[in-house]
């Protein structure tokens, strides 16, 4: 999924009065989470996700996020539990986090099973 295409079925969902800026910082965001805690902990990461530095307003709109489908939909329902926190819609936002949570969870198992952890070296203390 490409950000403009994620940013564009939230909205679609949530019409809502949120910069594309502000929406293109929670995406940076929530692929840094994805980077850090799920790729970078495996050998060989997807090309993107190595080359991964976050998005900005200057950030093409056709960049590809770093989940790809079927695990896709999880950009989707982060930007729009944002919304729903941002407008104080807590029954809304409760909701979207705990889908955003199983699908985040399933993506990071998915992940795992089909890809090697880095070797490191166990240190004790």
């Amino acid at each position: 999924m490409k950000l403009i295409e994620a940013i564009n079925r939230a909205d679609e969902l949530r019409p809502n009065d949120f910069t594309r800026e502000q929406k293109i910082a929670w995406l940076s965001a929530l692929d840094g989470i994805i980077k850090n805690e799920i790729t970078d902990t495996h050998e060989d990461p997807p090309a993107n996700a190595v080359s991964f530095k976050g998005y900005g307003a200057d950030t093409p709109l056709s960049t590809q996020l770093l989940a790809d489908a079927p695990y896709d939909e999880l950009y989707i329902t982060y930007l729009t539990m944002k919304i729903d926190y941002g407008n104080a819609e807590y029954a809304k936002y409760n909701n979207s986090t705990a889908l955003y949570n199983t699908q985040l969870a399933v993506f990071s198992s998915w992940y795992n099973r089909t890809h090697m952890p880095r070797n490191s070296d166990i240190k004790f203390f």
